[in-house]
């Protein structure tokens, strides 16, 4: 099972922070939950149905990479989080 690192979260928590300014606090917290499940569900083969994959080439153009994208509730140009599969997230075996 994937999860978020620690570190991950920290970022969205930041994120949501600094570009949710006309919110209350219970608010972000839903909202930061929210992104949380659906990165987490979307990373375990589960529908998010708010997350999408996006395909793109390697800077060197060697292969595909694959990230997960979440468009946050919010009235922002920078509304959209994009994750690496590879680089934030851990595997935790239960």
């Amino acid at each position: 099972m994937k999860r978020l690192k620690k570190s991950t979260v920290f970022a969205l928590k930041e994120y949501v922070r600094l570009y949710s300014t006309n919110m209350t606090v219970s608010q972000k917290q839903a909202m930061l939950e929210e992104a949380i499940k659906n990165f987490e569900l979307i990373a375990n083969d589960q529908a998010g149905h708010t997350c999408y994959i996006t395909i793109g080439l390697k800077r060197d153009r060697s292969y595909f990479e694959f990230h997960y994208v979440y468009e946050f509730p919010i009235n922002h140009p920078l509304n959209h989080v994009v994750l690496s599969p590879d680089n934030d997230f851990e595997e935790v075996y239960a």
